[in-house]
């Protein structure tokens, strides 16, 4: 469990660079990125361990490592266009969305997804996807 944890990490941090290093210098626009990043990922972190808690009875690591795959996943396509507040509520959707599909869709469906990769990086991309063109803000990008 703690390597899962530690390879968790390392992917976030990863995932600072991926989404920061798109507009290909230290910007103002790398910055916001970032911080939209780390915004979006720790909120669905603590919203899918509060969706574990009040549906299955209590959170778990593996759950809290999903949630954050799940808000990166999610915020990236929306990184360098929305705004903090824009970051939390795809923080929020990306911990609830995945988290249903995984643990009440899946299961009805008779998907057998044992590592939660359909829900964890499809869903929350889409999820992710959709709300950038909901919550883009052109003050973001102004220059």
């Amino acid at each position: 469990m703690m390597l899962v944890l530690a390879g968790t990490g390392l992917i976030w941090l990863g995932w600072n660079g991926f989404n920061g290093g798109d507009p290909g210098g230290a910007t103002i626009d790398a910055s916001i990125a970032v911080l939209n990043t780390n915004l979006a990922a720790a909120v669905s972190t603590v919203t899918w361990m509060a969706m574990d808690q009040l549906l299955r009875g209590k959170p778990s690591l593996i759950g809290a490592t999903t949630g954050a795959i799940t808000g990166l996943v999610a915020i990236t396509p929306a990184a360098g266009y929305v705004n903090g507040l824009g970051a939390i509520a795809i923080g929020i959707a990306a911990g609830t969305v995945p988290w249903f599909f995984l643990n009440r869709v899946e299961p009805k469906m008779g998907i057998d997804d044992s590592l939660g990769v359909f829900s964890s990086h499809a869903i929350s991309g889409l999820v992710g996807g959709i709300l950038t063109g909901v919550f883009a803000d052109p003050a973001v990008t102004a220059t």
